[in-house]
């Protein structure tokens, strides 16, 4: 408003407010105190250049004075409509309130009005033979108190000026910031103005969620897709129109990149969950998520529904098995609706269904609490812990018939939710499982955060698609950085694996991209903290009998606790395929529980932490055993093929054997047979790489 001011050309004559009344404030040379030095006078007959000037002038004659200026007439020329002829100031408190009462007294309401009849009015004219706009009327009379000091608190002055309106603007609509965010940014960026938070919430609703109406919006994002498809066969595009109307009640898309590369390889671990209030529509977001050879999460495939029901599950699940030539998940995560579950089971009978421990134990603590008081519902959850944590079937089900005889209240959520879903959450069914280290839907609910900060109610579906679009963009610009880098090898100081281990992690290097790579690393140096001790069957078989387990809360956080029962983990083994066991236990504390690293003949390695079968990576325990048994050989089939960088050649059987002390060895029998009946079987197939590789070529010559 500074700027306004010192732009306009007072006429030096008549008006007494010139440029020198508006300059500010200056600080008084005699007594150190703050002085207004330009107070504005208005006089009868004052001259202005135009009709800015006199808003101008009137505003801060009336803060100096203490109250606030309203505009209450104006006349126009009556030819050129463009022109004001004469404009009327009054004083924000004139005139009186008129009562709205009825009859009715329960329809009053007790209110209270400001306005006291004040008598304060100014009348500007501008001539028909003059281009100067005069003073015409001027009364100076109050009939209330004037406070210079709290009328900048006034609804008129804390109004905010069109330059932050427009910021504000821009932040909501293309920054999708919050309130709090916005504040601090506006206060930092115009420090001259007293933002009112009150204001700011008002401005900010009045752009978010108020999108003008578009009839086209459904046909435009479709239109829009299947213009991808057009241009790209490989992209799928599945839309389920309805009724007469054509109502868009589904979609479901891939991009090719997705269809041809992310789903075929990755497919082996799938989490899936769905998102509401993404648009305007309510239709719910579908997102699959993978995670890819360097440990990142990626999107596979999205959907949108009208419905979260087992008919739109059913039909979201068959359109992935329609767009990947019925590549269907070998483990699949999702939350527990029954809904889905139902789904999973009817389209994906073959995969083995996990549910997310997160969601599954925030159900049981809200059920625990509206059916137990007191002590007795957090004692609900911790034997809930307990039995979730169970090693085997028959301590799991003693565990089960324990809670159902302690808390008579839960039996039927016990009986008809918990028990029949066990194979899905429950220790012992799953300890076996290759999970690539998820438990839970957390990587879909990361993403979803991410959309929704896009994102609101108030969406169209073309901007929804249009920002699920950015961010599979965003992922693969990731990547390309991460290659980048990853071609540019870098020179660091000596670590526990280039020394110790270096041999091995030449070869990890090789065929690892740099996270599980850096998981490897961080494993051999951990290794260093542990201690191995070899023993023997019987001594293990006497020290489980006595092994009780108490840890409360999941036992897969529990990184020093063994997550299975060493004579579980070699069921179906006999003892003569065994060639030594090893106890290995932390150095630095003495009430951890020791982990047994098992070498059998065929090469393979196994560890009760189930490191090397829930993720299939060598832990710290086996890199222990590696540098103190001249029988521990390491294969770079130890490893899930999920992890391996795609431009390195899948492992043989009968090179890259590796011990610490001798070096490479040869190796007559198959290696892992053992390992490989537990694991799952490589998704990525030798067939669908090399179909694979024809789209890419097909796609490289093309352009």
């Amino acid at each position: 408003m500074d700027n306004e001011i010192d732009e306009i050309a007072w006429p030096k004559e008549t008006n007494n407010a010139s440029e020198n009344q508006l300059s500010g404030y200056n600080e008084s040379d005699t007594d150190g105190e703050i002085v207004n030095v330009n107070e504005v006078a208005l006089t009868i007959d004052d001259l202005f250049n135009d009709w800015e000037s006199v808003q101008v002038i009137i505003d801060s004659y009336a803060k100096q004075n203490g109250f606030v200026v309203v505009k209450s007439r104006k006349d126009v020329d009556p030819i050129d409509k463009s022109i004001i002829r004469q404009r009327e100031y009054i004083c924000w408190k004139f005139g009186t309130h008129q009562s709205k009462k009825v009859e009715d007294i329960s329809l009053h309401r007790d209110c209270s009005s400001y306005k006291t009849n004040c008598p304060w009015q100014a009348s500007f004219y501008l001539g028909k033979k003059s281009n100067l706009i005069r003073l015409t009327k001027f009364v100076q009379e109050y009939n209330h108190q004037c406070d210079p000091e709290t009328i900048e608190l006034a609804p008129k002055n804390l109004r905010l000026p069109q330059q932050i309106i427009n910021k504000i603007e821009h932040y909501t609509t293309n920054g999708n910031l919050g309130a709090e965010q916005q504040y601090k940014l506006l206060v930092q960026e115009f420090p001259q103005y007293n933002i009112a938070k009150k204001n700011l919430y008002n401005a900010i609703q009045k752009f978010r969620g108020v999108r003008i109406h578009d009839k086209t919006d459904a046909a435009t994002m479709l239109l829009s897709l299947l213009k991808q498809r057009e241009d790209d066969p490989d992209y799928v595009v599945i839309p389920r129109l309805e009724g007469p109307a054509n109502e868009l009640t589904g979609l479901f898309w891939m991009t090719s990149y997705q269809c041809n590369d992310l789903w075929p390889k990755y497919h082996d671990v799938i989490v899936y969950d769905t998102t509401s209030k993404t648009n305007r529509y309510e239709m719910a977001l579908s997102l699959f998520v993978a995670v890819d050879n360097n440990y990142k999460t990626r999107i596979v495939a999205q959907a949108l529904t009208k419905y979260e029901n087992q008919a739109d599950f059913n039909w979201i699940l068959q359109c992935t098995l329609q767009a990947s030539n019925n590549l269907a998940p070998k483990v699949l995560f999702t939350d527990s609706d029954p809904a889905i579950i139902a789904a999973v089971q009817v389209v994906y009978p073959q995969t083995r269904h996990l549910l997310c421990i997160y969601h599954l134990l925030e159900n049981v603590k809200k059920k625990a609490k509206s059916k137990l008081r007191g002590d007795m519902a957090s004692s609900f959850v911790e034997d809930f812990y307990t039995m979730r944590n169970s090693y085997s079937e028959e301590q799991f089900n003693t565990k089960y018939q324990e809670m159902l005889n302690k808390y008579e209240p839960c039996r039927p959520y016990l009986e008809k939710r918990i028990y029949p879903s066990r194979e899905s959450w429950a220790q012992y069914c799953i300890s076996k499982i290759f999970t690539a280290g998820i438990e839970s839907t957390q990587r879909v609910e990361s993403i979803n955060g991410v959309i929704k900060k896009l994102v609101d109610r108030g969406t169209l579906l073309k901007e929804l698609v249009m920002a699920i679009e950015r961010e599979l963009d965003k992922e693969s610009h990731y990547t390309r950085i991460n290659d980048f880098y990853g071609s540019n090898p870098s020179v660091g100081l000596s670590s526990t694996y280039n020394t110790i281990f270096k041999e091995l992690d030449s070869v990890l290097e090789a065929n690892l991209l740099a996270i599980p790579l850096s998981i490897h690393r961080a494993q051999m140096n951990q290794s260093l903290l542990y201690q191995a001790n070899l023993v023997s069957i019987n001594q293990v078989e006497d020290e489980e009998t006595n092994f009780n387990n108490s840890v409360l809360g999941i036992l897969g956080h529990s990184h020093d606790i063994p997550q299975i029962r060493l004579r579980k983990l070699l069921n179906g083994i006999s003892y003569n395929d065994i060639t030594e066991i090893w106890e290995v236990s932390y150095i630095a504390s003495k009430t951890s529980k020791s982990h047994y690293v098992v070498i059998l003949k065929d090469a393979t390695l196994l560890c009760t932490c189930m490191f090397i079968v829930n993720q299939e990576m060598i832990c710290r325990h086996q890199f222990r055993v590696l540098i103190q048994s001249d029988n521990a050989i390491f294969h770079i089939s130890h490893i899930h093929t999920h992890w391996f960088n795609l431009s390195s050649d899948l492992p043989t059987n009968s090179t890259g054997f590796i011990t610490i002390v001798n070096g490479e060895k040869n190796h007559t029998t198959i290696p892992l047979s053992y390992m490989n009946q537990l694991r799952t079987d490589n998704v990525y197939t030798p067939t669908i790489r090399e179909k694979v590789n024809k789209k890419f070529n097909m796609a490289s010559r093309c352009l």
